[in-house]
């Protein structure tokens, strides 16, 4: 990854070790680390992402986890075969 011409990174690792998860189920039964609302963890065992939704953080049984799809992948599930086609159809007018 590079940010800045004369910086770069090679982590491998989240910057925050809550992140990852090594399956939903696992996830789903931490009972230890408290976590906020709205956080993001990573489950390498489905390879998604879910975000919490809780009322309390510090009372694990409020957690609520959910597939978070991002802005990005939203848009492309949106994406119908009918806008692949006119997409294509623009090419070919564009390129005789």
């Amino acid at each position: 990854m590079q940010i800045i011409s004369n910086f770069t990174s090679s982590q491998d690792n989240f910057l925050d070790g809550r992140q990852r998860w090594a399956s939903k189920s696992a996830l789903e039964a931490n009972n230890s680390v408290i976590m906020p609302n709205g956080f993001r963890a990573f489950c390498v065992s489905e390879g998604k992402w879910y975000k919490l939704s809780t009322s309390n953080p510090k009372n694990f049984a409020t957690y609520t986890w959910t597939e978070d799809i991002s802005a990005v992948d939203a848009e492309l599930q949106s994406i119908t075969q009918q806008d692949m086609d006119a997409l294509f159809e623009d090419e070919e007018e564009q390129n005789p």
